[in-house]
């Protein structure tokens, strides 16, 4: 059963693939191919449309793309003629594999396709020169025409599209190379004669390169080796600068280590000596107020034995006081006495003498109260 290829077949495809559905000019892919679509139309709203799919299907004729102003890839078969094409200005990519083209009529509208880059025309019947021709004249950077009858019935095929087709990367199976395009065009100018002579100056030329690449690849290795040998020799400066600035800092280190320790221990000297000197003021005040305390004691043992010995001087005074009165008062009565005898036996004679006169002081000055 073919496809339906109308506005609202169309519609129901892209909401089967989740395209836009209510807005087709957004679409920019649409793939139609295997559906059995003989005939192109529906596509009036799908402006925005740059890749096409319409291979493997019954398609007889180019029409109804009018419309697809943007279409840049298209993909067809079963075409007899390219009539229609005209109208696809940004069409860039063609394939045509697999078609029923055979006349230079039937690809005459390729040259309508000013943007075309890349052209499948492969598969078809296409076996004159005049088809080739116009193929050659379209400025592709991609061509496709293995299949064809013209392929192995003109000589020198390849070179023909290299000479004719300067800008073509690929041509069939294989990309083109500058100096394949070289050869193509020493042959065209002087056949194989010319050919030889440019393949040989071509080798030359190559074996030019490879030594221009030698040298420039021995130099890079030298080149090479010095900056590494360079890299080398500054890694073990850094390396070495490392090492002296890790025994800098170790050095350092040591010292910032060895002055702590030196602070640290002067500190514990001060609070050494501090502390000596603490335990010094506490033994000498110590001391000192053992010091006051015996002098204390001293003072009054001192006090005590004063107090003692003036108690007992007193005493001894007043016994040896009471013993010179009682000495004193004896004497008198001894004076007295012998003054009394003296003056009774022979006073007129002893009052006038010496020894009478210092007895009577005597007794005259004890005096009985002391």
């Amino acid at each position: 059963m073919s496809f339906d290829m109308s506005p609202a077949g169309l519609k129901k495809l892209c909401r089967e693939k989740r395209l836009y559905a209510s807005l087709p000019e957004l679409n920019e892919v649409l793939h139609l191919h295997h559906r059995g679509i003989v005939e192109i139309k529906g596509l009036e709203e799908y402006t925005g449309l740059k890749t096409l799919h319409l291979e493997s299907n019954a398609i007889l004729k180019i029409k109804g793309l009018d419309c697809l102003m943007n279409l840049r890839c298209l993909y067809l078969n079963q075409i007899k003629c390219l009539k229609g094409l005209s109208c696809c200005q940004c069409l860039r990519q063609l394939n045509l594999s697999g078609n029923m083209l055979c006349l230079e009529e039937d690809v005459a509208h390729l040259t309508k396709c000013k943007s075309l880059q890349s052209l499948d025309i492969s598969r078809n019947k296409l076996d004159n020169e005049e088809s080739l021709q116009i193929i050659q004249s379209l400025r592709l950077t991609l061509l496709k025409m293995s299949g064809n009858p013209i392929v192995s019935t003109i000589p020198y095929y390849r070179k023909l599209c290299l000479v004719q087709m300067p800008t073509l990367t690929y041509l069939d199976e294989s990309p083109v190379s500058e100096h394949e395009r070289r050869l193509a065009r020493a042959w065209a100018e002087g056949g194989n004669e010319e050919e030889t002579s440019m393949r040989e100056t071509i080798r030359k030329e190559e074996a030019h390169q490879r030594e221009i690449h030698r040298q420039a690849f021995e130099a890079m290795i030298e080149e090479a080796t010095a900056e590494l040998a360079e890299n080398e020799r500054k890694q073990r400066e850094a390396a070495e600068r490392a090492q002296e600035e890790r025994a800098e800092a170790a050095a350092r280190e040591e010292q910032c280590r060895a002055e702590i320790a030196a602070r640290e221990e002067a500190k514990r000297r001060q609070e050494i000596q501090e502390q000596r000197r603490a335990e010094l003021a506490a033994r000498e005040e110590k001391r000192a107020a053992e010091l006051v305390a015996v002098e204390e004691e001293l003072a009054a043992e001192l006090a005590a034995r004063e107090k003692n010995l003036s108690e007992e001087w007193i005493i001894e005074r007043l016994e040896c006081a009471d013993k010179e009165r009682k000495f004193k008062k004896e004497l008198q009565e001894r004076v007295l006495e012998r003054v009394a005898q003296d003056k009774n036996v022979a006073r007129p004679m002893l009052w006038g003498t010496k020894g009478y006169k210092s007895l009577w002081e005597i007794a005259t000055n004890i005096d009985d109260s002391t």
